[in-house]
């Protein structure tokens, strides 16, 4: 049997033995072996490519060694439970349901490769949870650009590019209050864009050739994704983000799994999009890439640094070629973050205005440096359509506003119009099944569809 055959109805496909499978999956798992009646060779499958289609990746396994004692008691108890009629029906309607429920790629060759290759650095510990309380600015700062070097170096090994990418310099600091949205955006450059989740959009773009796709990803000041005020331990950011149902961690899941490590790693080296922003006084209102300021004297002075050098907030930008042999083209996803706010919102003592003057400016930032990303992958390649699908970060379980959120759009949207247009870019506001809070941001907007 050739490695790169889709298997046959009778060859089984196992998990890998690191996945925490599901009972489901057990189960499928179990009917695949079931009419196996020796060791043979297996498929093994790699990880979720496109969770609504049950599109996954597969990798070839030579036969398991097994005792010849364990193998015949194995097969003793199937060829007993074929005579029960109802046993062998279960398991085959079970086969069936699988076979046809999914879709099977293989793993990219050269992603395997590397993926074996490449090792968790033995000096990468996971970032201790009090690292912005005791560590100064300026410490913070080194880590920040070690983690930088880190990015750079391992994901060139595996030819994904990178771009730190920060926000233009305002001439006039912005507030939340003087922004007022008139609905007068460009309908040939802004528009929204029903979405039945970005798994599935990345996977579709990943093979459209002649067009540059610029994804804005909801994700942490440090670049991770978490459920929670934490940063996934080094080699656990795959296994963790399996169990995440928001946009950022199925986004990232769309790329090379060793991506997806790499990134987080940095974040446990330090990577902080803040750090040159804040300053002694303030470094402890982020906590594993969570904004969360709390008392008054910490939420005014974070203001005042957020309007005063909003510029230098870092934002990384990995383009890379999604997972899944059938894709041939490079996707751009740049990982933008909201302050957190909502359930995370805890004993501080933000007030209204104080919170919606922050939301406004944390995302003022990234959409300004989302838009300068955009014009810039079109100089690069002039000749290719550019399209940038941004989400709304904060709107979600963060809390965030629709109107601080919506204002900061257009400012920036504004702001970058003419250069936009010039460069013949689209804008797709990404909406989650044409509904929700995105979709009434784009009705304030006026963004039509």
């Amino acid at each position: 049997m050739s490695e790169n055959t889709i298997p046959s109805f009778f060859t089984p496909i196992k998990y890998d033995e690191n996945h925490q499978k599901t009972i489901m999956q057990s189960f499928q798992e179990g009917t695949e072996a079931y009419f196996s009646l020796y060791a043979g060779p297996a498929y093994v499958i790699s990880g979720n490519v496109k969770e609504n289609s049950q599109e996954v990746e597969i990798k070839y396994k030579k036969p398991e060694k097994q005792t010849r004692i364990k193998e015949l008691i194995v097969t003793a108890l199937k060829v007993a439970s074929y005579i029960t009629f109802i046993i062998p029906l279960v398991m085959l309607v079970g086969k069936i349901v699988f076979r046809v429920s999914h879709k099977f790629h293989f793993a990219s060759r050269e992603t395997e490769k590397f993926s074996k290759q490449w090792k968790i650095p033995s000096v990468i510990l996971p970032i201790k949870d009090d690292y912005t309380l005791l560590k100064s600015i300026t410490e913070q700062r080194a880590a920040h650009e070690t983690s930088k070097t880190f990015l750079v170096e391992n994901l060139k090994g595996i030819n994904a590019k990178i771009f730190f990418v920060s926000p233009a310099k305002s001439q006039v600091p912005p507030k939340f209050k003087e922004a007022v949205i008139n609905k007068d955006l460009d309908p040939s450059i802004f528009t929204w864009e029903n979405s039945q989740g970005v798994q599935g959009d990345i996977q579709r773009d990943g093979k459209i050739p002649k067009q540059i796709v610029l994804y804005g990803v909801a994700s942490q000041f440090n670049s991770c994704e978490a459920t929670g005020r934490f940063t996934p331990p080094p080699g656990k950011a795959v296994e963790l983000y399996q169990y995440d149902k928001t946009q950022g961690p199925g986004a990232q899941l769309q790329f090379p799994d060793v991506q997806v490590e790499i990134i987080n790693n940095a974040a446990n080296l330090g990577f902080n999009g803040l750090c040159q922003i804040l300053n002694d006084k303030t470094k402890a209102a982020l906590k594993h890439g969570y904004l969360t300021p709390i008392d008054q004297e910490t939420i005014k002075l974070l203001i005042n640094q957020l309007q005063k050098k909003g510029n230098k907030a870092e934002f990384p930008c990995i383009g890379n070629i999604p997972k899944g042999t059938r894709n041939t083209e490079i996707v751009y996803q740049m990982l933008v973050a909201a302050p957190a706010f909502g359930m995370y919102t805890g004993r501080s003592s933000i007030t209204s205005e104080q919170k919606s003057e922050i939301e406004f400016l944390c995302a003022l930032n990234g959409y300004r440096a989302q838009f300068q990303q955009a014009i810039h992958l079109a100089k690069q390649a002039p000749k290719k359509q550019v399209i940038f699908k941004p989400t709304a970060p904060g709107l979600g379980v963060f809390g965030n506003k629709l109107e601080s959120v919506s204002r900061a759009f257009y400012i920036a949207a504004k702001e970058n119009e003419k250069q936009l247009k010039n460069a013949g870019i689209q804008v797709k506001l990404q909406v989650f099944r044409g509904k929700g809070d995105v979709k009434s941001m784009a009705e304030t907007l006026g963004l039509s569809h």
